[in-house]
C-alpha cells in the first residue's frame, strides 16, 4: 500500500505565468527550515499568449495546466495536499500599482487566487498580501536571503527561476518564517 505524505503548495499568482512551490507539510515538516520539493514557474506557451485576447480564457488555461503539473507532482512524490499559500494582490501606490489596476492585473490576479482556491476546495487555504510576506524587501533581497536560507534549487536539484523565487518565500512564511528575521535568514541587507 502506497504511503502519501502531507504536502503544502505556495502560490505567486501571475496573469501570464505563476510560481509554484510544492512542499513537505506533515507536522515534523512545518516549522523546518528546508527546501521545496519542487519549485516551478507555470506558464502557456507564448503563441497562445499571443493569440488568446480573452484573459478570462487565457487565465483558465493557465491554471488548468498549473492544476495538472500539481497533480503529476503529487502523485509521482506520493503527496495529499494539506495547505495552499497563495499571494493576495494589493494596490500598491505608486505609477506601477496605479497602472496594474488600470489594466485590471489587480482583478485577474484575485480571480486567480479564489480559482486556486476553489481547485483545491478540501485544502486549506491562506492569502498572504505582499506586504505580509516580503513587507518592502526587493526582490533581489528576498532572493539572497532565501539563497543564504536554503540555496537557489528545490530537492530535486531544478534552480529557481523567475516567479519561482517568490512562490518559495511565499512558502518559507506559511511555514512560520518571516523573511526579515534575522535568526533565520541571516544578518539583514
Amino acid at each position: 500500500m502506497i504511503e502519501y505524505t502531507g504536502a503544502m503548495l505556495s502560490v505567486d499568482p501571475g496573469v501570464n505565468a505563476m510560481g509554484l512551490a510544492l512542499w513537505r507539510w506533515e507536522p515534523r515538516h512545518r516549522k523546518k527550515m528546508e527546501k521545496p520539493i519542487r519549485a516551478w514557474v507555470g506558464q502557456l506557451p507564448s503563441k497562445v499568449l499571443k493569440a488568446e485576447p480573452d484573459w478570462h480564457r487565457k487565465m483558465l488555461r493557465l491554471l488548468n495546466r498549473a492544476r495538472d503539473s500539481i497533480i503529476k507532482f503529487g502523485m509521482k512524490d506520493h503527496l495529499h495536499l494539506e495547505a495552499l499559500f497563495i499571494e493576495w494582490p494589493e494596490i500598491r501606490s505608486g505609477s506601477v500599482g496605479h497602472a496594474a489596476a488600470v489594466r485590471g492585473d489587480v482583478s485577474a490576479l484575485a480571480y486567480c487566487c479564489g480559482a486556486m482556491c476553489e481547485m483545491f476546495p478540501d485544502v486549506r487555504s491562506t492569502l498572504l498580501a505582499v506586504s505580509e510576506w516580503k513587507g518592502q524587501l526587493p526582490k533581489e533581497i528576498v532572493n539572497k536571503r532565501i539563497t543564504r536560507a536554503i540555496g537557489s534549487k528545490d530537492r530535486s536539484g531544478n534552480a529557481f527561476e523567475t516567479h519561482a523565487w517568490d512562490a518559495v518565500g511565499i512558502g518559507l512564511v506559511g511555514k512560520g518564517f518571516a523573511l526579515d528575521d534575522p535568526k533565520h535568514f541571516g544578518r539583514q541587507k
